[in-house]
C-alpha cells in the first residue's frame, strides 16, 4: 500500500513537472500600449531582451498606443490567458483611465488582469517656465488663486536641464534632480503621483505561467545593466511583485477615486 502510494505520487509530481516544463515553448507577445521610441517602451524592450534570456523563446514587442495607453492594455484583457500574451501597462491606463475615462477602459485592472511585476517608475515633475514670476509651489498657488485658468503645467526633462523650465515639486525624488522638493517636503499630506509601469496577464492564466514568469521577470528586471539604461532613459528601476504591485495598485485607485470625487470628476 506505502509503495504504491509512492509511486502514485512520483507520477503526481513528474506530470506536474512536465506541464511546468511545457511553458513556454513558443514566442511571446509583449503588448506596449505607447508608441515606438517612447521611453517607456525602450525600457521595455530592455527587459525584453533579458527576459528573452531568461526563458528561452523570443519575446516579441508589439506597439498598440491609443486611448491614454487604454487600447493595448484592453487588447491583453481579451487576449488569450494561455501566457503568449502579457502587456507592460501604466497606472494611466489602469488607475487614472479607469476612473476618469471609463468609456475608454472598460475593464477592471484587478478583474481582468494578472499582475505578475512591477518594472519601473518616473516621477512626475511640476514645472514653471524659466522666466515665470512664481519661483515655487506657494507663489504658484497664490499666483492661480488671483488668476483662475491661467496656469498650465508640464514635464520636460531636457528642458528642465537646459533651464528653459523649472521644478518646483516632485512626485518622489530623483537622483537627476535632488533640488526639487515633494509635496511631502512642503508640508502636503496628499503627494503627487509617480507614473510607473507593470507587466501583466490576462485573469486566469495557468498556474505554470505565473511560476514561469513571475520569477523570470523578476531576474529580467534586476539584471545588470538594466538600472542604468532605465535611468539614461528618465525612468527608475522599482521592481516588486505580484501581491505587492497590488496592494499599491489598490491604494492609489482608492486615493484616484477619493480625489476624483471631491474635485466633482466622477460621482
Amino acid at each position: 500500500m506505502i509503495k504504491n502510494l509512492a509511486v502514485a505520487l512520483l507520477l503526481l509530481l513528474s506530470a506536474a513537472f512536465a506541464r511546468a516544463q511545457d511553458y513556454p515553448k513558443r514566442p511571446i507577445n509583449l503588448v506596449i500600449p505607447l508608441a515606438p521610441g517612447d521611453a517607456t517602451d525602450t525600457s521595455a524592450r530592455a527587459v525584453a531582451d533579458e527576459l528573452s534570456r531568461e526563458l528561452n523563446v523570443p519575446i516579441v514587442a508589439v506597439n498598440r498606443p491609443g486611448a491614454g495607453s487604454a487600447l493595448g492594455t484592453d487588447i491583453v484583457v481579451k487576449a488569450r490567458n494561455d501566457g503568449y500574451t502579457i502587456v507592460l501597462t501604466n497606472n494611466a491606463a489602469l488607475v487614472f483611465r479607469s476612473i476618469l475615462d471609463p468609456a475608454n477602459a472598460n475593464y477592471d485592472p484587478f478583474r481582468d488582469l494578472t499582475p505578475l511585476a512591477l518594472a519601473m517608475r518616473s516621477p512626475s515633475i511640476l514645472t514653471v517656465r524659466g522666466d515665470a514670476p512664481y519661483r515655487n509651489l506657494s507663489e504658484l498657488v497664490e499666483h492661480a488663486k488671483k488668476n483662475p485658468g491661467s496656469v498650465r503645467i508640464g514635464t520636460m526633462t531636457g528642458q528642465l536641464r537646459s533651464g528653459a523650465v523649472r521644478g518646483i515639486v516632485i512626485s518622489s525624488k530623483y537622483p537627476d534632480f535632488p533640488e526639487i522638493p515633494t509635496l511631502a517636503e512642503l508640508g502636503y499630506a496628499q503627494p503627487l503621483f509617480d507614473i510607473w509601469a507593470a507587466f501583466f496577464a490576462p485573469a486566469g492564466v495557468p498556474p505554470e505561467v505565473t511560476g514561469a514568469l513571475v520569477p523570470a521577470l523578476e531576474r529580467a528586471i534586476k539584471a545588470p545593466g538594466i538600472a542604468a539604461k532605465l535611468r539614461r532613459l528618465g525612468m527608475l528601476l522599482d521592481y516588486a511583485p505580484p501581491d505587492k504591485l497590488l496592494a499599491d495598485m489598490r491604494e492609489e485607485h482608492r486615493r484616484v477615486s477619493e480625489i476624483a470625487r471631491q474635485a466633482g470628476l466622477v460621482r
